[in-house]
């Protein structure tokens, strides 16, 4: 049991993380990063509309593994990038899910938020600051 304590790891919360668009905030997000069973490296994210103007919106997670490269240098390396379903209007929670990579040591989860605009306004998204590490 003791073994269990050591390497637990605790969920992290990050955010809220916000885009405006003209003053307005356009969509909004926050959540909660962990790692599950020492093997899957998990984010879960609550997204909200919201202007509630008929704009989409959508989450991002991008998973940077701690690794080395093939000449052996180590650094952080963009494995996957996830992209939850488009919503409008309402707020839902989404999970992006990775497995951690056997040639690391660390995973770092960076969250973002964006809302589309029409054309030819670009998407209006938050900074990814909402980022969470773990060793394993």
């Amino acid at each position: 049991m003791l073994s269990l304590l050591l390497t637990a790891c605790p969920a992290q919360d990050w955010g809220p993380i916000s885009s405006y668009y003209n003053g307005n905030r356009v969509v909004r997000a926050s959540g909660t990063s962990s790692l599950v069973n020492s093997t899957t490296a998990r984010n879960e994210i609550l997204l909200e509309d919201s202007r509630a103007d008929g704009n989409n919106v959508y989450a991002t997670t991008n998973f940077y593994f701690w690794s080395p490269d093939s000449y052996g240098t180590w650094g952080w390396r963009n494995h996957t990038r996830s992209t939850t379903s488009e919503i409008s209007n309402r707020t839902a929670t989404f999970t992006h899910s990775r497995a951690l990579i056997s040639a690391g040591s660390r995973v770092r989860m960076v969250s973002g938020a964006c809302a589309q605009m029409g054309w030819p306004v670009p998407d209006s998204c938050a900074d990814e600051s909402g980022f969470v590490t773990f060793d394993y």
